[in-house]
């Protein structure tokens, strides 16, 4: 063992400069063996850590490589250890050397969802990494499944590089079950953050098979891509097979954009010429005007198309509006035009909310 180790790892760990600290922090660490373990520790108990730090991370990193058990058993003991970023760090080395051993320590010791989640995926990414396999098996046999596991492999297959392979890794699990559905699903949400337009096209071709999950597929890849590109994720939405479930696709992913780009949505949803196929994104559109700008909101309800909808937006118009301005809202419902079912419906509403009942928020969207 080097002397001094204490020493000089307790320099590099009070380095001030993060990246200059975890660089002499790494170098330090990489050629000692366990027999330094000692120095080590009480080199990082002379400094201050907090919880989560990179340095931990590079601790059980080191540690793991010769003693993982040993490595996360500290995490779970030590206040600053027990941390998703450190759980990760410690169950990924494992799982690179033993996959199956780092997973029975998982089930057995780790009950906190957050940590549960951080060490699935530590597990899952070691264990790809390793090349062994077993690795799909070993996620479908988890009581229920484990959605955890089968994201946390879609993303690592997704973060290779080539969408094509990630592909059809998805389309190779066996259809039984839910783990097909699922890894497609998590595959079309990773790659709308890389390759929207690709996945756009392989969504699009599953809809023709009669895939099971194709309302949640399209929305795994619409919902992360409409606040990236709100234009092409809806203009994706439109050139799809108009089934029932477009409609409930469409208001989403234009909640989504919006939510992320109310000037870029706003923008688009007044200059696109509307269809009935657009009712539930005018609808949206409208609701979130309703606690602010209530006669706006009025104007472009009264823009959609499909009755049963528009009639539904003007009242939860009207209530959002009760709700949001209460003072006012009595004034507003007497000048404006509104059909008497509609006026019906928001007084029998308002009078509920007057007695003790409950009167939907502002800003929610009408069921298409």
């Amino acid at each position: 063992m080097p002397p001094g180790i204490a020493t000089d790892l307790k320099n590099a760990l009070i380095e001030p400069d993060l990246l200059d600290r975890t660089a002499r922090v790494a170098s330090t660490l990489k050629p000692l063996g366990p027999e330094a373990l000692d120095p080590v520790l009480k080199a990082y108990d002379s400094v201050v850590i907090d919880t989560g730090d990179a340095e931990l991370i590079l601790l059980v990193d080191w540690w793991a490589r010769f003693d993982p058990r040993g490595a996360l058993a500290w995490a779970r003991d030590v206040r600053i250890g027990w941390h998703p970023a450190v759980i990760a760090a410690a169950t990924r080395v494992w799982a690179r050397e033993d996959p199956e051993e780092a997973a029975k320590e998982i089930r057995s010791n780790i009950q906190d969802d957050r940590l549960l989640a951080a060490a699935t995926n530590g597990l899952v990414r070691g264990w790809e990494e390793s090349g062994r396999g077993g690795l799909e098996d070993y996620i479908a046999s988890l009581p229920g499944g484990s959605p955890r596991g089968i994201e946390a492999l879609a993303r690592v297959k997704v973060a290779r590089g080539d969408p094509q392979q990630a592909i059809a890794w998805a389309e190779s699990l066996p259809e039984q079950g839910s783990f097909q559905q699922e890894a497609t699903e998590r595959v079309a949400e990773a790659m709308a953050e890389s390759d929207p337009q690709i996945a756009a096209a392989w969504i699009a071709r599953k809809r023709t098979e009669h895939f099971d999950g194709d309302l949640a597929l399209v929305l795994r890849l619409t919902m992360r891509w409409a606040p990236k590109d709100g234009k092409a994720a809806m203009s994706w939405i439109r050139s799809l097979e108009p089934r029932a479930d477009i409609r409930t696709a469409t208001q989403e992913t234009f909640r989504s954009w919006f939510m992320s780009d109310p000037d870029g949505a706003t923008a688009w949803i007044e200059s696109v010429e509307l269809e009935p196929s657009l009712d539930p994104a005018v609808a949206t559109f409208a609701l979130q005007q309703s606690a602010t700008n209530p006669d706006l909101a009025l104007e472009w309800a009264n823009r959609i198309q499909d009755p049963d909808l528009r009639e539904r937006a003007l009242v939860k118009i009207g209530l959002s509006y009760s709700v949001a301005a209460p003072e006012k809202a009595p004034e507003w419902l007497a000048r404006v035009d509104l059909p008497e079912q509609v006026r019906a419906k928001i007084e029998a509403f308002r009078s509920l909310n007057a007695q003790g009942g409950t009167v939907p928020q502002p800003g929610a969207t009408p069921a298409p």
